[in-house]
């Protein structure tokens, strides 16, 4: 119903793009970076301060460097989330679960590679290492989201609800 989340708040993701894997476009151009630099992360941090959203706000990458800058600037790590891309295989898995676990980052993980043995995982305590939060990402779909709640995900993060997803889905346009 509407209003029925009007005081709940939203979380705003601010998700650090890599350029190309440091190739450059042409031989002019200058290398690129693999991951964000000092000062993008000051000017980062300065404007969520200006706003004062820092309660509201993750800072996301596929890229672990990006992640440890931020923790040097002082940003604890359940601020942040680690995402896997869709071609990660186990082994890849296990390595980005065991770095969420030791610095207390998020884990984004697509919808195909979540199991509730993840989730059982991300959520335990082990010897020093916390519990960590576990999202999916690229949920478009009812079923999708039924199945990640199912599972215990913490959060879902979507590239929106598409038209082709509401008629897969048989949702009514209204809804």
């Amino acid at each position: 119903n509407e209003g029925d989340y009007k005081d709940d708040p939203v979380y705003v993701f601010i998700e650090f793009k890599q350029p190309g894997n440091g190739k450059n476009e042409s031989p002019e151009d200058p290398p690129k970076p693999n991951c964000i630099t000092e000062d993008d992360a000051d000017k980062m941090i300065e404007l969520v301060k200006k706003y004062n959203v820092e309660n509201y706000v993750y800072y996301t990458s596929f890229n672990s460097a990006d992640l440890q800058i931020m923790r040097g600037k002082g940003i604890h790590g359940e601020k942040m989330e680690l995402t896997i891309p869709s071609n990660f295989n186990e082994d890849d898995v296990k390595r980005a679960v065991e770095e969420c676990k030791n610095y207390g980052y998020c884990l984004g993980c697509p919808v195909k590679l979540v199991t509730k043995e993840l989730v059982t995982k991300m959520h335990s305590s082990e010897k020093d290492k916390k519990p960590c939060k576990i999202s999916a990402w690229l949920t478009n779909g009812f079923f999708e989201v039924d199945q990640m709640i199912q599972m215990g995900v913490d959060y879902l993060t979507t590239n929106g609800y598409t038209s082709e997803n509401k008629k897969r889905d048989n949702v009514p346009w209204n809804e």
